[in-house]
Order: structure tokens, then C-alpha cells, then sequence
């Protein structure tokens, strides 16, 4: 049996699957080869080359982040970002922590980022899924949410228990666990700051780093000199 029609495997299905690095978003392999020298990544040899204009948006970004500077080089900041194994906004909320003395949160924050939601809302009890949720809710910020999900599953000892019934996926927290521990290494190893945050306005402005920059930069409509 097949999931298709044989008229939609002779019509519609593609030969062969788009390879991914023509179809996902290319700021970290762009952030990797320019740390390896490779200044031109437009006419680099890719084995599948991906569209010009994925290239363009994802240099363009990392310019924007402050990892390029105007004629495509790295900074020293893209030089920090191309250590940690994340997209490069997650990266540089990462490094920004640093800076504010932020970093156990923001790396919390990271790591919940960087898993698949972990949330569970079964039908049948919804609106009792909903209104737990509710009770980890920040208004300041959907990142400070995750933050107190981690922070309550870890004073509960990474309870499963605990987790199963405020709605949460046992196995994503101890996944977002590993990512975590895995990020505090890397944070030892470039000797960064590993404290804790003893300001919340600090912790908010390290949150919304990630956006910040974009955001601004899309309002100047300014462009670096190697686009």
C-alpha cells in the first residue's frame, strides 16, 4: 500500500528530495565557512548549490547581528558566535548574557529555544492544559515563560511526575536538560561568565537582543558593502 495515488507519483512527486541545504536557512553554515576563511560564499563550490538570494538573506543577517562587518569579515563577535552549535541570534543572546551577567538564564532560555515545544494539550482536557499553562506565564516575555518551566521542573528535581501533570513533555525537558549542560561547557571553555542574573530589566534586554537588531536594522534600510 502507498500514502499516494499513482497519478500524484507520476504527476506531482519531485525525482529526487530538494536537498536541505537548498531549502533551510543557511546564517550558521555561512557563520562556520567564514570562520574557516572562505570569504566568498556566493561563487563557493557548493555540491548543491543553494539559491544566491538564501546566501544574501543569511549573510545579510549575520551583518545585521553584528557578526560581519561591512566588507564581510568576521568580528570578533562572529568569531565567539561560530562556537556555540546554535542559530546565530540564539548565539549572540548567549554572548549578550555574558555580558549582563546573565548567562545561567540565558542559557536556559537557549536550550528550551532549541527543542521542540514542551508543551502536551490532549483534546480532552484543553481548557485544564490551558489554564496551567497559565500559572508559568511572564508578561514580560514569552522567553521568561521557559524560563520558569525549567526553573519549576528543576526545583521539583526534574521530576517526571511533576512534569506529566503540569502538561509537559518529560522527554523534551531532558533534552532541553542535555542542550543545556552541553551550552555551560562551551561557556566554561571560552571562559565566559556562567553567574546569576540579578537584574530582570538585564535579563529582558538580553531576551530581546535576538530581535532587536533586526528590527532596526530593517527600519534604516541600511546594507553592508558586500551585498
Amino acid at each position: 500500500y502507498r500514502l499516494f495515488t499513482e497519478r500524484a507519483y507520476v504527476e506531482e512527486l519531485l525525482e529526487n528530495t530538494v536537498p536541505e541545504i537548498q531549502r533551510t536557512h543557511l546564517a550558521n553554515v555561512c557563520l562556520l565557512l567564514k570562520s574557516l576563511g572562505i570569504e566568498n560564499l556566493i561563487d563557493f563550490d557548493f555540491m548543491d548549490p543553494p539559491p544566491q538570494d538564501n546566501i544574501q538573506q543569511s549573510l545579510y543577517q549575520l551583518w545585521v547581528l553584528g557578526a560581519l562587518d561591512n566588507f564581510g569579515s568576521m568580528t570578533i563577535l562572529g568569531k565567539k558566535m561560530v562556537a556555540f552549535p546554535l542559530d546565530p541570534p540564539l548565539s549572540k543572546m548567549i554572548i549578550t548574557g555574558a555580558d549582563l551577567k546573565c548567562t545561567q538564564e540565558v542559557v536556559t532560555i537557549a536550550a528550551m529555544l532549541s527543542t521542540p515545544p514542551v508543551w502536551f494539550r490532549p483534546k480532552e482536557r484543553a481548557d485544564e492544559a490551558d489554564a496551567m499553562r497559565e500559572k508559568f506565564t511572564a508578561p514580560e516575555s514569552d522567553h521568561l515563560t521557559l524560563l520558569n518551566v525549567y526553573n519549576q521542573w528543576q526545583q521539583h528535581k526534574y521530576s517526571r511526575i511533576w512534569a506529566t501533570e503540569h502538561y509537559l513533555q518529560h522527554k523534551a525537558l531532558l533534552k532541553v536538560r542535555e542542550i543545556r549542560q552541553q551550552l555551560c561547557e562551551i561557556m566554561e571553555k571560552v571562559s565566559a561568565f556562567l553567574g546569576f542574573c540579578v537584574s530582570s530589566k538585564s535579563l529582558v534586554a538580553c531576551v530581546s537582543s535576538r530581535e532587536c537588531d533586526l528590527v532596526s536594522s530593517r527600519q534604516s534600510h541600511s546594507r553592508p558593502e558586500f551585498l
